[in-house]
């Protein structure tokens, strides 16, 4: 065995190559460690679990993660954790200062060196630990053998647990996929009333039943929102002609809202106003149904530059066409010309930014590239019969 100096040395070498914080104990005495915090030791729970008796041992918590302890002679022994196989989020950090009596100031202390820590599997961390007691005692594990068994015990608990959700979700009705094939069509129709009517429909009847995909109520709630989110967004609203770049921008913007949220109450809100929303701009970029491809990649193409001075040159150069041919074609499968439909389009964005932000009209006037104030305003009025201001004035909030 080591001398208790190179011991001491040993363990600092180890924490800094390996950046997974070790204890060194002499019986219940903490001699020693290397770690993140000071705040942070081996708990009751975690040394009682880790059985004296069997050398090396291993201990797993979902709170307090993996941990591992070697014995040594004379009385000497080593602890390291927590190590932890999937990346720490907020529900895994609140449950881990729990376990070990954290209060809000002593967490925010070892919040980052915690979300700091490497990711290891089942078996990387067994490699470790082997390694461990093959420094300290000079031998050799059979990883195949007795270790292998250890996994399988680890495995077998995670079968018996899968049987035992599979038996309580038997009778529990997973009935969101018709759902959800309801709502995509609705969005990708733009069929926003009739989305109202349906969520009202959904409210006064029994809850749809989701699948279990945590361990938390609000991570649940936020796993199904990115799920639904993604669906929502890509199989209906761009399949519905919104554009592919605002659909994805969306995407994102909805998700990270989601993950700011605290409560279910919030979560059910947004997911109610993002369903919705996706539903709106379809109907607002309404396709009619059977248009040709070119003339499809041609609103794609305009919707997705409402902020740029647009040209019918740029339009039939991106679809490969003559003017000629790609402005009669416009006008026979929509019913405008391809002007008329870029003039509709920047004045549809402006409706959105009069009724959501405090931007002058000069400043949207400008975003919109239209080439004076002035004809902003006259090309607003002569559309929807009310100025720019009027309009603002009427959907304030």
């Amino acid at each position: 065995m080591k001398a208790i100096d190179d011991l001491k040395r040993y363990i600092d070498l180890f924490y800094s190559s390996h950046y997974v914080p070790i204890y060194l104990y002499k019986g219940e005495d903490l001699i020693c460690k290397s770690t993140f915090s000071d705040l942070i030791e081996p708990n009751h729970c975690i040394k009682k679990n880790l059985n004296i008796e069997k050398n090396p041992s291993i201990f797993y918590s979902n709170e307090m993660g993996m941990w591992g302890r070697v014995e040594m002679e004379d009385g000497y022994s080593a602890i390291f954790g927590s190590v932890f196989s999937t990346s720490i989020n907020e529900e895994i950090f609140r449950c881990y200062c729990n376990s070990f009596g954290l209060n809000k100031e002593d967490s925010e202390k070892i919040k980052d060196g915690l979300y700091s820590l490497p990711k290891y599997s089942y078996y990387h961390f067994l490699n470790l630990l082997a390694f461990l007691f093959y420094e300290f005692n000079g031998e050799l594990i059979d990883f195949t053998g007795d270790f292998e068994a250890k996994g399988r015990g680890m495995q077998e608990q995670i079968a018996t647990n899968q049987s035992e959700k599979e038996i309580d979700y038997e009778s529990q009705v997973h009935g969101t996929y018709e759902l959800e094939r309801v709502i995509v069509n609705y969005i990708r129709n733009g069929e926003t009333d009739q989305l109202k009517a349906l969520f009202e429909k959904i409210n006064k009847t029994n809850k749809v039943q989701e699948g279990k995909l945590a361990d938390t109520p609000i991570r649940q709630a936020k796993n199904i929102f990115i799920g639904a989110t993604t669906i929502f967004g890509k199989e209906g609203a761009i399949e519905g002609g919104l554009n592919i770049e605002e659909a994805y921008s969306l995407i994102d913007m909805y998700i990270q809202e989601c993950e700011k949220l605290s409560s279910l109450e919030q979560i059910t809100a947004l997911q109610y106003n993002m369903i919705i929303d996706f539903s709106r701009r379809v109907e607002e970029n309404k396709i009619p149904p059977g248009v040709s491809k070119e003339v499809h990649q041609c609103i794609q193409y305009i919707n997705g530059r409402v902020g740029e001075q647009i040209s019918l040159d740029d339009v039939s150069e991106h679809v490969h066409r003559s003017r000629s041919y790609i402005t009669a074609r416009f006008k026979k499968e929509i019913g405008k010309t391809i002007n008329e439909y870029i003039i509709d389009r920047k004045l549809s964005k402006a409706k959105s930014l009069l009724k959501n932000t405090d931007r002058s009209l000069s400043e949207i006037a400008y975003f919109l590239c239209f080439s004076t104030q002035t004809y902003f305003h006259t090309l607003f009025k002569k559309k929807y019969g009310i100025t720019p201001n009027e309009y603002r004035k009427s959907h304030s909030k």
